[in-house]
């Protein structure tokens, strides 16, 4: 598997890329609107600002990228100027930057609340810059315009409060519901009772043989709940891969 090389900016550039961001958002928001016109101003850069003055710096989780039929893995994280990918493509590393313009709070297709705007992009083609939560993480994704089959998105983990903000700030007050996210230490805990229960339900059909358990979490019915998910196979012993006669776990791999 091909590793993406991690290319860190300094702590003093993150820290300050928000706010950076922010301004020009701002700048691009008031061009057409008349500078005494506080209220106007205000109320377009509210909701949007608050959600980007909470965003992480950098994007490492879940990579991924995509140029017509070639993926690749992909980061994605803020400097003091500019919004940064970093992908790997056929072998080759490639940097792009570029700024994200005119960000409005919106819904996708299946009517979840994203950020959408547009993406000045200072390397190479311009396309639509999208911000979204999923499961305690905050996303970004950059992806092509009018029918161009680009897209670079990653995600960045962060914690529950912080993840009960911004989930508040896209949904609002009103339509807010808070979804229960588990932290790692209960989820660890979880899991070795779900496979102690699963095994010793298992144990008389597996007959001795070795049993491979992975316990996976999600909402499954969106319920704001979270669910777990238990995959698990029963290993084929050697007795079983010379056994013959149609035995149906001779060719079983987990």
């Amino acid at each position: 598997m091909t590793k993406i090389l991690r290319i860190k900016p300094s702590f003093k550039l993150l820290s300050i890329a928000v706010i950076t961001l922010m301004v020009l958002l701002f700048t691009q928001a008031c061009k057409k609107s008349d500078s005494t016109d506080v209220k106007l101003s205000q109320a377009s850069i509210s909701v949007e600002s608050e959600i980007l003055a909470l965003l992480p710096s950098e994007y490492f989780e879940n990579g991924f990228s995509r140029a017509g039929y070639l993926e690749g893995d992909a980061e994605i994280y803020f400097t003091k100027d500019a919004l940064n990918v970093s992908y790997i493509m056929d072998g080759q590393q490639i940097m792009e930057k570029g700024i994200p313009l005119n960000i409005k709070l919106t819904e996708n297709r299946s009517g979840k609340k994203i950020l959408k705007g547009e993406w000045d992009n200072q390397t190479a083609g311009d396309g639509i810059f999208i911000v979204y939560i999923n499961k305690g993480n905050v996303g970004i994704q950059i992806e092509g315009q009018n029918g161009a089959n680009w897209l670079y998105k990653a995600e960045a983990k962060v914690d529950q409060k912080l993840y009960k903000k911004l989930n508040k700030l896209f949904n609002g007050n009103e339509n807010f519901k808070e979804e229960n996210v588990i932290s790692d230490t209960i989820k660890y805990a979880y899991i070795n009772n779900i496979k102690k229960l699963q095994e010793a339900r298992l144990i008389k059909s597996a007959e001795g043989r070795n049993i491979k358990m992975e316990v996976y979490f999600g909402d499954l019915n969106g319920d704001g709940e979270q669910d777990a998910l238990v995959d698990y196979c029963i290993e084929a012993s050697d007795e079983d891969l010379y056994a013959g006669g149609g035995n149906a776990m001779m060719n079983l791999e987990c």
